[in-house]
């Protein structure tokens, strides 16, 4: 393999990275390194001076950074459908393929409302419990609420940095990028080891967030947001987009309503994605029902997920689910007859 090879590429400067994937159509890169610095030059390919590559690579290397190269096969193959995929990636953990084979994205606002918050987590946390990866940004808000939300669910999560592998940020989510790699998740970056987090590293970044996604959830974004250029991304690259349903006079989701109203796919649970996806999916299991011997339908399902994120009004309910309001209260009585929900009142909620 030639890791160490496409680490050196990576780092000449001169040529933009789709002119270093259309270089290497024509030149593999065992023989760009053969050629001479003026026979690069001419190539429109500059070496980097400011540091020994070689050095580098190694020291990387004993800091525990390993080096996935497009070449390797392990790269994963969803990430090489997009358009210019990284040429190296680093990461920390263990790379397996399977957390790539049944994945998705999901985003949003570092300025989460609570409900976003509940939301993502919850969302997250029934996903894993199809065996479905979860691929996010370990930014403040929604982030870190889905990958704590896959983690809790037994499931693998992937951040993808929009700094160095070795530079964390925010450092408030320190302990959780810890918690990724110590329970089989992913750490990984495409930017040199101690790259700092500067803003134009964020929209490069969110391009292999979707990219290593099926589909995009974003949950809860701002009209202005990154997260909406990550969804942006995902139509780009043939994916699907879902949005959740939040708030109208929230500022805070704004954009991922907007989402909706353009056609994205209405997320008010995991079932949903799991069925939207059956194909790409085609061995993702049935939501558990509440109690084996008292299953749920599909709808009913919806209902309490949204009594669990804390919609727990006949109105509210109405309008997480898209259920007409005549089927909703049918299906809140036979949720009281199978014990699953109590009335108190005008609000319901799930029995322990």
């Amino acid at each position: 393999m030639n890791d160490h090879l496409y680490f050196w590429y990576s780092t000449l400067k001169g040529s933009s990275l789709k002119k270093k994937h259309q270089l290497l159509e024509n030149y593999p890169v065992e023989q760009l390194y053969r050629m001479t610095a003026k026979e690069r030059s001419h190539l429109g390919l500059k070496a980097n001076k400011s540091f020994h590559w070689e050095r580098l690579f190694e020291q990387i290397k004993k800091e525990g950074v390993k080096v996935l190269s497009y070449e390797n096969g392990r790269y994963p193959l969803i990430l090489k459908e997009i358009s210019d995929p990284p040429l190296c990636l680093f990461y920390k953990g263990i790379w397996e393929n399977s957390l790539f084979k049944r994945s998705l994205s999901m985003v949003g606002t570092r300025k989460a409302s609570k409900n976003g918050m509940q939301t993502a987590h919850l969302i997250a946390k029934e996903l894993a419990g199809h065996d479905i990866s979860i691929v996010s940004g370990l930014a403040e808000g929604i982030d870190g609420a889905a990958h704590r939300g896959c983690l809790e669910g037994q499931g693998r999560t992937a951040a993808v940095l929009g700094s160095g592998i070795d530079v964390i940020y925010p450092k408030s989510n320190e302990k959780l990028y810890h918690s990724i790699i110590e329970k089989g998740g992913l750490i990984l970056s495409e930017f040199l080891p101690g790259t700092p987090p500067l803003s134009q590293n964020f929209p490069q970044r969110n391009r292999i967030i979707s990219g290593l996604g099926y589909g995009c959830i974003v949950v809860e974004a701002a009209e202005k947001s990154g997260s909406l250029i990550t969804a942006s991304f995902s139509l780009e690259q043939g994916r699907e987009v879902y949005a959740c349903p939040n708030d109208l006079g929230k500022w805070t989701a704004k954009g991922s309503n907007r989402l909706l109203k353009e056609g994205a796919k209405i997320v008010t649970c995991a079932q949903d994605v799991v069925e939207d996806l059956f194909y790409v999916f085609p061995q993702a299991k049935e939501l558990p029902s509440v109690e084996s011997e008292k299953p749920v339908e599909k709808k009913e399902e919806k209902i309490l997920c949204a009594i669990e994120r804390g919609y727990q009004s006949t109105e509210e309910i109405v309008q997480q689910t898209k259920i007409a309001v005549e089927e909703v209260r049918f299906l809140l009585t036979k949720l009281e007859i199978k014990n699953i929900v109590t009335n108190s009142g005008s609000y319901y909620e799930k029995k322990q």
